[in-house]
């Protein structure tokens, strides 16, 4: 994440990706995971949540279950439509239309439904943004070179988007482009500021207990055996070459503590050992 703010907070919101609940195997898990997210949205002081699309794994009928447990909460909820958000008439019985605007003090925020959107209507939209309101733009698919070229045009702060499922940051031109992890690894708080920025950090979730290993002191001692390191890599385990630690002998490899798939809820634990090095 970033580091922390030094300018007043305007507000907060937080932003989750990829959820792809379903009315078979993941929804209970998954929907009581949302559930508490949006009870921690009141003690975190946030404003709304965006969830950023695939919000169902292509199941519509799922879609009124997320409707109603964001209604139960009374936590605002803002939805884009994914790719996996097969059915469009399921979307917008739901959550109404995919593509739309709102205005939350100050910002200007645009949802764009990545599937079946029109440029004709994103285009008068961010012509219709007054002059120097600032701007953030949600989406689920990655940006193309003629969006980020528009958005950049149209003077935008920052684009949200998902559908990869990894964690990617960059800057093209003076737009912040930030592609965030499925809902299974975590959440993104963001933070705007008061001086135009918008502070960044990540909430990992899913973690009863967390271990943090340093160099230790002179005459203390440390853990010995097999310790378990969670190496998060979410569908985007195609970029992982190899995992590996190092304890003072140089780098040595890790074995998976369970098999490597493409699975959206995969978590790769890694235990250290001398074994053969994760290679994709």
């Amino acid at each position: 994440g970033d580091m922390p703010p030094k300018a007043e907070r305007l507000f907060r919101f937080l932003t989750l990706a990829d959820t792809h609940f379903h009315n078979r195997n993941n929804s209970p898990e998954s929907q009581a995971g949302f559930k508490e997210l949006l009870e921690k949205t009141k003690t975190l002081n946030a404003d709304f949540v965006v969830v950023l699309g695939d919000v169902s794994a292509k199941d519509p009928p799922a879609l009124a279950q997320v409707r109603q447990v964001a209604n139960e909460s009374g936590v605002k909820c803002c939805f884009v439509r994914g790719d996996q958000d097969k059915s469009e008439a399921a979307f917008k019985e739901a959550f109404g239309e995919t593509c739309y605007s709102f205005e939350n003090k100050g910002w200007h925020f645009t949802a764009f439904d990545c599937v079946s959107g029109s440029g004709k209507w994103l285009n008068a939209e961010l012509e219709s943004i007054p002059k120097g309101m600032p701007k953030i733009f949600l989406q689920e698919a990655l940006p193309t070179s003629g969006l980020l070229a528009l958005l950049n045009k149209h003077n935008t702060a920052l684009s949200l988007t998902s559908n990869v499922h990894g964690h990617r940051h960059g800057m093209n031109g003076s737009l912040r482009d930030v592609n965030l992890p499925p809902f299974a690894g975590g959440f993104a708080v963001l933070d705007v500021l008061a001086d135009g920025q918008v502070a960044m950090r990540w909430r990992p979730r899913g973690f009863a207990k967390s271990l943090a290993i340093v160099h230790p002191a002179d005459g203390a001692s440390v853990a010995t055996g097999p310790g378990t390191i969670l190496v998060n890599a979410f569908d985007s385990y195609r970029d992982v070459l190899k995992v590996e630690f190092e304890d003072g002998s140089g780098w040595k490899p890790m074995k998976p503590a369970a098999p490597v798939t493409n699975t959206f809820m995969e978590k790769l634990p890694a235990l250290i050992s001398d074994a053969t090095s994760i290679k994709q």
